[in-house]
Protein backbone atom coordinates (compact mmCIF):
# COMPACT_ATOMS: atom_id res chain seq x y z
CA UNK A 1 0.00 0.00 0.00
CA UNK A 2 2.87 2.27 0.48
CA UNK A 3 4.79 2.17 -2.42
CA UNK A 4 1.21 2.30 -4.30
CA UNK A 5 0.46 5.05 -3.14
CA UNK A 6 3.67 7.01 -2.93
CA UNK A 7 3.43 5.86 -6.97
CA UNK A 8 -0.07 7.17 -7.31
CA UNK A 9 1.62 10.84 -6.11
CA UNK A 10 4.78 10.72 -8.00
CA UNK A 11 3.88 9.08 -11.01
CA UNK A 12 1.62 12.00 -12.08
CA UNK A 13 3.69 14.83 -9.76
CA UNK A 14 7.21 13.93 -13.18
CA UNK A 15 4.19 14.40 -15.47
CA UNK A 16 2.70 17.16 -14.11
CA UNK A 17 6.27 19.30 -13.33
CA UNK A 18 7.02 18.96 -17.01
CA UNK A 19 3.92 21.05 -17.62
CA UNK A 20 3.66 23.79 -15.21
CA UNK A 21 7.47 23.87 -14.14
CA UNK A 22 7.88 26.45 -16.87
CA UNK A 23 4.69 28.70 -15.51
CA UNK A 24 6.17 27.73 -11.99
CA UNK A 25 9.60 29.41 -12.42
CA UNK A 26 8.11 32.25 -14.26
CA UNK A 27 6.59 33.04 -11.46
CA UNK A 28 9.61 32.27 -8.76
CA UNK A 29 12.16 33.40 -11.25
CA UNK A 30 11.78 35.25 -14.63
CA UNK A 31 10.55 34.15 -18.43
CA UNK A 32 14.23 34.07 -19.35
CA UNK A 33 14.45 31.46 -16.50
CA UNK A 34 11.93 30.06 -17.39
CA UNK A 35 12.31 29.08 -20.43
CA UNK A 36 16.08 27.77 -20.01
CA UNK A 37 15.02 25.27 -17.29
CA UNK A 38 11.82 23.54 -17.44
CA UNK A 39 13.36 20.46 -18.36
CA UNK A 40 15.15 20.89 -15.22
CA UNK A 41 12.25 20.51 -12.60
CA UNK A 42 10.68 17.03 -14.57
CA UNK A 43 13.98 15.30 -14.13
CA UNK A 44 14.67 16.06 -10.36
CA UNK A 45 11.23 15.11 -9.54
CA UNK A 46 11.42 11.73 -11.63
CA UNK A 47 14.90 11.49 -9.68
CA UNK A 48 13.00 11.73 -6.38
CA UNK A 49 10.12 9.12 -7.11
CA UNK A 50 13.64 6.73 -7.30
CA UNK A 51 14.99 8.06 -4.39
CA UNK A 52 11.22 7.56 -2.32
CA UNK A 53 11.21 4.10 -3.98
CA UNK A 54 14.43 3.43 -2.62
CA UNK A 55 13.93 4.71 1.31
CA UNK A 56 10.57 2.86 1.06
CA UNK A 57 12.04 -0.74 0.41
CA UNK A 58 15.18 0.28 2.92
CA UNK A 59 12.70 0.10 5.85
CA UNK A 60 12.24 -3.67 4.73
CA UNK A 61 15.76 -3.96 4.23
CA UNK A 62 16.67 -2.64 7.78
CA UNK A 63 13.74 -4.98 9.44
CA UNK A 64 15.79 -7.87 7.94
CA UNK A 65 18.84 -6.35 9.09
CA UNK A 66 20.01 -5.64 5.44
CA UNK A 67 21.80 -2.80 6.39
CA UNK A 68 25.26 -3.14 4.43
CA UNK A 69 22.61 -3.48 1.01
CA UNK A 70 21.21 -0.26 2.03
CA UNK A 71 24.77 0.98 2.72
CA UNK A 72 25.44 0.01 -0.66
CA UNK A 73 22.36 1.50 -2.40
CA UNK A 74 23.75 4.76 -0.88
CA UNK A 75 26.94 5.18 -1.64
CA UNK A 76 26.49 3.32 -5.62
CA UNK A 77 23.70 6.74 -5.77
CA UNK A 78 25.51 9.16 -4.50
CA UNK A 79 29.05 8.18 -6.29
CA UNK A 80 26.98 7.59 -9.64
CA UNK A 81 25.71 11.13 -9.22
CA UNK A 82 28.73 12.52 -8.38
CA UNK A 83 30.93 11.14 -10.72
CA UNK A 84 28.08 11.85 -14.00
CA UNK A 85 27.67 15.19 -12.38
CA UNK A 86 30.84 16.50 -12.57
CA UNK A 87 30.97 14.77 -16.29
CA UNK A 88 28.41 16.55 -17.09
CA UNK A 89 29.58 19.60 -16.24
CA UNK A 90 32.66 19.49 -17.83
CA UNK A 91 30.93 18.27 -21.06
CA UNK A 92 28.79 21.69 -20.83
CA UNK A 93 25.71 20.19 -20.54
CA UNK A 94 24.68 22.84 -17.61
CA UNK A 95 22.50 21.97 -14.64
CA UNK A 96 20.48 19.83 -17.34
CA UNK A 97 23.11 17.30 -17.62
CA UNK A 98 23.41 17.47 -13.62
CA UNK A 99 19.53 16.59 -13.45
CA UNK A 100 20.28 13.42 -15.49
CA UNK A 101 23.35 12.62 -13.88
CA UNK A 102 21.43 13.10 -10.55
CA UNK A 103 18.15 10.74 -12.36
CA UNK A 104 20.46 8.24 -13.52
CA UNK A 105 22.12 7.84 -10.29
CA UNK A 106 19.07 7.28 -8.35
CA UNK A 107 17.86 4.53 -10.69
CA UNK A 108 21.37 2.83 -9.72
CA UNK A 109 20.50 3.04 -6.57
CA UNK A 110 16.91 1.63 -6.57
CA UNK A 111 18.34 -0.84 -8.76
CA UNK A 112 20.80 -2.37 -5.50
CA UNK A 113 17.56 -2.50 -3.39
CA UNK A 114 15.82 -4.45 -5.81
CA UNK A 115 18.16 -7.46 -6.31
CA UNK A 116 18.19 -8.27 -2.83
CA UNK A 117 16.77 -10.85 -1.70
CA UNK A 118 14.65 -9.98 1.14
CA UNK A 119 13.07 -7.30 -1.08
CA UNK A 120 9.36 -9.34 -1.95
CA UNK A 121 8.06 -9.37 -5.50
CA UNK A 122 4.54 -8.50 -3.87
CA UNK A 123 5.75 -5.22 -2.60
CA UNK A 124 5.92 -4.05 -6.23
CA UNK A 125 3.21 -2.76 -8.07
CA UNK A 126 1.96 -4.85 -11.27
CA UNK A 127 2.54 -3.46 -14.45
CA UNK A 128 -0.66 -2.88 -15.21
CA UNK A 129 -1.15 -0.86 -12.55
CA UNK A 130 1.84 1.55 -13.54
CA UNK A 131 0.29 1.13 -17.31
CA UNK A 132 -2.90 2.46 -15.67
CA UNK A 133 -1.49 5.55 -13.14
CA UNK A 134 0.94 6.42 -16.59
CA UNK A 135 -2.20 6.73 -18.61
CA UNK A 136 -4.06 8.84 -16.16
CA UNK A 137 -1.01 11.46 -16.02
CA UNK A 138 -0.65 11.14 -19.79
CA UNK A 139 -4.41 11.79 -20.38
CA UNK A 140 -3.36 14.64 -17.57
CA UNK A 141 -0.80 16.23 -19.59
CA UNK A 142 -2.48 15.95 -22.88
CA UNK A 143 -5.49 17.91 -21.50
CA UNK A 144 -3.39 20.55 -20.16
CA UNK A 145 -1.54 21.20 -22.87
CA UNK A 146 -4.66 21.07 -25.48
CA UNK A 147 -5.73 23.96 -23.05
CA UNK A 148 -2.44 25.59 -23.73
CA UNK A 149 -3.26 28.25 -26.37
CA UNK A 150 -5.89 30.53 -24.68
CA UNK A 151 -4.53 30.60 -20.96
CA UNK A 152 -2.64 33.90 -21.54
CA UNK A 153 -4.47 36.15 -22.66
CA UNK A 154 -6.88 34.92 -19.33
CA UNK A 155 -4.51 34.83 -16.64
CA UNK A 156 -1.62 35.12 -15.76
CA UNK A 157 1.21 33.92 -12.93
CA UNK A 158 0.23 32.32 -9.98
CA UNK A 159 -3.14 32.33 -10.42
CA UNK A 160 -2.20 30.55 -13.63
CA UNK A 161 -0.21 27.68 -11.45
CA UNK A 162 -3.16 27.14 -8.76
CA UNK A 163 -5.57 26.78 -12.25
CA UNK A 164 -3.38 24.47 -13.40
CA UNK A 165 -2.48 22.19 -10.61
CA UNK A 166 -6.48 22.54 -9.36
CA UNK A 167 -6.74 21.63 -13.22
CA UNK A 168 -4.60 18.66 -13.29
CA UNK A 169 -5.50 17.24 -9.98
CA UNK A 170 -9.14 16.70 -10.79
CA UNK A 171 -8.23 15.13 -14.50
CA UNK A 172 -5.38 13.15 -13.21
CA UNK A 173 -8.00 11.61 -10.33
CA UNK A 174 -11.06 11.81 -13.31
CA UNK A 175 -8.91 8.92 -14.97
CA UNK A 176 -7.93 6.74 -12.26
CA UNK A 177 -11.40 5.87 -11.61
CA UNK A 178 -12.30 5.92 -15.94
CA UNK A 179 -9.15 3.59 -15.94
CA UNK A 180 -10.37 1.45 -12.69
CA UNK A 181 -7.37 1.45 -11.26
CA UNK A 182 -8.38 0.97 -7.88
CA UNK A 183 -9.75 -2.35 -6.83
CA UNK A 184 -12.66 -3.29 -4.41
CA UNK A 185 -10.92 -4.37 -1.85
CA UNK A 186 -9.18 -0.91 -2.01
CA UNK A 187 -11.36 1.21 -1.95
CA UNK A 188 -13.30 -1.10 0.92
CA UNK A 189 -10.05 -0.26 2.79
CA UNK A 190 -9.63 3.37 2.17
CA UNK A 191 -13.90 3.43 3.56
CA UNK A 192 -12.91 1.15 6.38
CA UNK A 193 -10.36 3.60 7.44
CA UNK A 194 -12.06 6.52 7.02
CA UNK A 195 -14.90 4.97 9.13
CA UNK A 196 -11.92 4.70 11.63
CA UNK A 197 -11.18 8.14 11.76
CA UNK A 198 -14.62 9.65 12.22
CA UNK A 199 -15.10 7.25 15.03
CA UNK A 200 -12.17 8.01 16.81
CA UNK A 201 -12.63 11.95 16.08
CA UNK A 202 -16.39 11.59 17.29
CA UNK A 203 -14.91 9.40 20.26
CA UNK A 204 -11.95 12.28 21.41
CA UNK A 205 -15.19 15.41 21.12
CA UNK A 206 -16.97 12.81 23.55
CA UNK A 207 -14.26 12.49 26.19
CA UNK A 208 -13.75 16.34 25.85
CA UNK A 209 -17.27 17.21 26.42
CA UNK A 210 -16.92 14.38 29.64
CA UNK A 211 -13.83 16.15 30.39
CA UNK A 212 -15.54 19.32 30.74
CA UNK A 213 -18.48 18.42 32.62
CA UNK A 214 -16.34 17.25 35.18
Amino acid sequence: YSVRLFLLISIPAVAGTAVVAEPLLAVLANPEVARAGWLVAPLVTAASMFYGLAWILNSVLFVERRTKVMLASNLAAGLAKLGLGITALLAGSGLVGVAVATLVGQLIGLGVVLRDRTIPRTALPDFVFLAKVSTASLFMVVALKAGEFPRSAIIAGAPLLATMIAAGFGLYVAGLFLLRVFSANELDFVRTSLDRLRHLRASGRGDLQDHGAD
